[in-house]
């Protein structure tokens, strides 16, 4: 009996001792997940079944080389991408798991991918709530720097806040872990308790915290993950929120040359970002929180105050925190453009005409 007559004897035999009818097959491959018969392959192995996984890998975008049947480093590469996509264990090995998924009809495409987090601790140490997380980075790139934004709840499931409701503690909320100084390695899953935790004494009766990836570096970027992006993972393993590729990211983070031409401007306005999920509790719509004003500034000259809420500038919504940067990037001096803002409830409209000059120290902060 050939090997194909072989696989689909024992593929049907399972099949049937299990009482069921067979799926259709998606071809040998298909039946040899069914009978389990994958083999895990490593550098060095050679033969038809590495030239498949290499032709399906370079399908699905992560092996970008000609294809044959060695294993060689660049399909190690590409099996430690995929294994890293998947959240699969192997590195470079291509297990039986690995191949498995790879001929899954709903394999992923290659994209790459922001750090994940995997998992959400709340312990108790020396007597007080503390957070951690356990992060994996499914990119080639080492991630040696990783900040997450937290949000914690009582044992109703109601959210607990640390200050008052106060539009003046906006950007005074400790909601914010930062670990500085890490190296976290294509495919590695590196529980970071033993690099910081995060003292949540500030919220009593923390029953429950979730966090979500904030801002994390790659190389030489480092990315600000948007709110509509943020992938909220919680301390009793729930998951909820939308997981972007860096591609999507990046789109809403500003690049250096916008950096640079939206330097040239300033609001004239003390400033915080009010996030979507923090706005009921402030009464706030999602935006550009005013604090303070600088006379004859941008912001002044518009008629804006403190406590107004900046919705959008030229019809660009501030609802990420990078957006002013871009947006200030395509501006004009001495153009008037059209600004939507929130104040006492009510949704009003002004013109808003930016100034160009050399920034003061004053200034560093007033955008």
């Amino acid at each position: 009996m050939n090997r194909k007559a072989l696989l689909l004897a024992l593929a049907l035999a399972c099949a049937f001792a299990a009482g069921g009818a067979l799926a259709e097959p998606a071809g040998e491959d298909a039946v040899a997940v069914q009978a389990g018969l994958y083999q895990p392959m490593e550098r060095g192995d050679k033969g038809e079944e590495v030239r498949a996984l290499m032709q399906r890998l370079a399908d699905l975008g992560y092996y970008t080389s000609s294809v044959d049947d060695s294993f060689g480093p660049g399909m190690a590469r590409a099996v430690k991408k995929f294994n890293a996509m998947c959240g699969l264990e192997g590195g470079e090995t291509a297990t039986a798991q690995t191949q498995e998924r790879a001929f899954a009809d709903d394999a992923p495409a290659y994209r790459v991918m922001p750090p994940r987090i995997t998992q959400v601790a709340l312990e108790q140490y020396e007597g007080a709530p503390v957070l951690s997380v356990q992060a994996q980075n499914p990119q080639e790139e080492d991630i040696t720097f990783l900040s997450v934004i937290f949000r914690c709840y009582d044992a109703q499931g109601e959210p607990i806040y640390a200050l008052s409701a106060d539009a003046s503690s906006l950007g005074r909320e400790p909601r914010f872990g930062k670990y500085r100084d890490i190296e976290i390695a294509c495919g590695q899953t590196q529980d970071l308790r033993g690099t910081a935790v995060f003292d949540l004494s500030a919220y009593p009766g923390v029953s429950r915290v979730e966090a979500a990836l904030y801002c994390y570096q790659a190389g030489a970027e480092l990315m600000i993950v948007p709110e509509g992006n943020f992938r909220w993972v919680s301390s009793d393993g729930a998951v909820s929120g939308y997981e972007a590729s860096q591609d999507e990211i990046a789109a809403r983070n500003r690049t250096a040359e916008q950096d640079g031409l939206a330097g040239r401007f300033t609001l004239g306005a003390q400033t915080q970002h009010v996030f979507a999920f923090e706005s009921a509790y402030y009464g706030l719509p999602c935006g550009l929180y005013i604090g303070e004003v600088e006379p004859d500034g941008c912001c002044a000259r518009a008629g804006l105050a403190p406590g107004d809420v900046i919705l959008s500038i030229a019809g660009v919504k501030l609802d990420f925190e990078e957006a002013l940067y871009i947006i200030k990037a395509q501006m004009q001096p001495g153009l008037e453009y059209d600004v939507e803002y929130w104040r006492a409830g009510q949704t009003l409209a002004t013109k808003l005409s930016w100034s160009e000059y050399n920034l003061t120290p004053y200034d560093t902060f007033l955008w």
